[in-house]
């Protein structure tokens, strides 16, 4: 409360010292109001792609709906855009609520829709989501920093499914498993299912241990 109380009165002394605060508050309405016609543009596309999307997979619609939408948009459904402006779209209706509070650009959008909700909530309160806030600015707030790993104690998973993530994820992926298989003070620990993708050099095994590093793919 005290930092809400703060922030209002830095900006009535601000107000107070304008030249022309008639001015200012039509331009500042101006700003405002284009940036949230430009976040509910995105939203409602995202809508549209979201909502071609569940019914490819559904099969209510077909290769040629898709095609033929995707052409018209000038927008790849086997692209990250894509896959991207679906995802927001998924979020768009409690995105809607916050509609003044939010960036327009899709890839900050996007990387919103990973946070989960008390997270999202947490952020939007205390005003770090914000209209002009960069995707690098939102990386650096909700990823902690590689310096502050323990990796004498780690032991995490890392989860994909080969369905949504792009061509340059997996791409990465391939060659972080490669380099990973080829360390010699390294165990990689693989499910029986998915040997038949590794060499001899992984451990194939249900259960994961301390200093250890799994992957799984969430298609198994």
């Amino acid at each position: 409360m005290s930092n809400s109380i703060s922030k209002i009165d830095k900006m009535i002394t601000i107000s107070s010292k304008c030249k022309d605060k008639a001015l200012m508050d039509y331009l500042i309405d101006s700003y405002q109001s284009s940036t949230k016609c430009a976040v509910e543009n995105i939203l409602n596309m995202s809508i549209a792609v979201n909502e071609i999307d569940k019914k490819r997979r559904s099969k209510e619609l077909n290769e040629f709906d898709v095609a033929y939408f995707c052409a018209t948009v000038n927008l790849d459904s086997k692209s990250s855009t894509f896959r991207k402006f679906s995802k927001i779209g998924a979020h768009a209706n409690n995105f809607k609520k916050y509609i003044d509070r939010l960036p327009s650009a899709y890839t900050v959008l996007y990387q919103i829709t990973t946070l989960d909700s008390d997270r999202f909530l947490e952020l939007i309160e205390s005003d770090k989501i914000s209209p002009s806030l960069s995707l690098e600015s939102l990386k650096k707030i909700i990823s902690p920093q590689i310096s502050n790993i323990n990796v004498d104690n780690a032991n995490f998973k890392v989860v994909f499914n080969t369905k949504e993530i792009s061509d340059e994820t997996k791409k990465l992926l391939r060659e972080t498993i490669s380099s990973l298989v080829n360390r010699d003070d390294l165990e990689i620990l693989v499910s029986e299912k998915n040997k038949r993708y590794f060499g001899s050099k992984v451990t194939f095994t249900k259960s994961t241990k301390i200093g250890s590093w799994s992957l799984r793919n969430v298609n198994n």
